[in-house]
């Protein structure tokens, strides 16, 4: 069983070639070909945790990525560097920066008995600068907390902020709520609570559905004017 999550960076930075010379890019390092992985993008890095191929879980022996995007012929690929609590394998987690930080919640890994198990797991990772993280699985938190939930949506609300959305919980069901954490004081808030018939089958993994539902605008409109 693979034990740590597959990790890559995207670099967007702009490559600076000396006057005269001939500054080709050397030959990229090849990345493992997935689905279903995590992605959060934070100043121009972009960052990619997990996900699957072949119906695996991408190993902790995959080939983790960075890579400059200036060059439009060639992606150069590096791992990051992450010290604390490296995130495990899984798919379909939500993910989102914020405030010089990673969040990642929920997603489905996999038991000794290579059994789906979704995840309750909270990752919290620092950008102490571009390509090394400081991590934490599972910090404290205060406030109601999200179910385990795969296939949930996460997104910046504010800067410090993330909003989570949806996704299915351990059970199959559709998950028809939103939570709100502040990266700060590491505190959740839920923001909405709907009867899960009101989702479709795809569960709550469209953002715009709760946002122009009128009932979930509704009840969201005065706490997001704050």
């Amino acid at each position: 069983m693979p034990t740590c999550c597959h990790v890559g960076l995207l670099d967007r930075r702009a490559i600076e070639a000396a006057d005269g010379e001939d500054a080709s890019p050397a030959a990229p390092r090849p990345v493992a070909k997935r689905c279903n992985a995590a992605a959060a993008c934070i100043d121009r890095d972009l960052y990619i945790f997990g996900g699957e191929a072949g119906g695996d879980l991408v190993p902790s022996n995959g080939d983790p990525a960075y890579v400059d995007m200036s060059d439009k012929e060639m992606a150069r690929w590096a791992e990051p560097e992450i010290s604390g609590t490296v995130p495990g394998p899984r798919k379909n987690a939500a993910a989102a920066a914020t405030a010089g930080r990673i969040v990642m919640f929920g997603g489905t890994a996999v038991d000794a008995e290579e059994a789906p198990v979704v995840l309750e797991e909270l990752c919290v990772m620092t950008v102490l600068s571009p390509g090394v993280l400081s991590s934490v699985v599972n910090p404290e938190v205060s406030g109601p907390a999200p179910c385990a939930r795969t296939g949930a949506v996460m997104v910046e609300h504010r800067p410090g902020r993330v909003f989570l959305y949806g996704g299915f919980a351990a059970d199959g069901r559709a998950l028809n709520d939103a939570y709100v954490l502040d990266v700060e004081t590491m505190a959740w808030t839920r923001v909405y609570n709907g009867h899960p018939d009101l989702v479709g089958p795809t569960g709550g993994c469209c953002l715009l559905r709760l946002l122009s539902c009128s009932i979930g605008a509704v009840c969201l409109a005065k706490w997001v004017a704050t």
